[in-house]
């Protein structure tokens, strides 16, 4: 299955799902109003496994999440997949 590579990749798939512009991104997450659990609640939906993903991708998404809105919208670095939020950077 195909899923976003690039962090410009997330804003165009979050914009795609959500209707959140890459603009908007950055000013929420800039302010510390982005909808996190929106998004967690669209990853979870689109990126299932009923749709061919692996069982374990959303559950990665979610626990990395701080750090992919970082990634996608701050100044962050790619998360670290096989960690948590605390071993990416913010």
């Amino acid at each position: 299955m195909e899923f976003p590579q690039s962090a410009k990749e997330w804003q165009e798939a979050i914009e795609d799902g959500l209707g959140i512009t890459a603009v908007q991104g950055r000013q929420q997450w800039a302010s510390n109003t982005f909808p996190s659990e929106k998004v967690a609640a669209w990853l979870a939906e689109k990126y299932d496994a009923k749709h061919g993903y692996s069982p374990q991708f959303v559950p990665a998404l979610l626990r990395n999440l701080h750090g992919l809105l970082a990634w996608a919208y701050g100044n962050g670095s790619e998360p670290y997949w096989p960690g948590s939020d605390t071993n990416s950077q913010t």
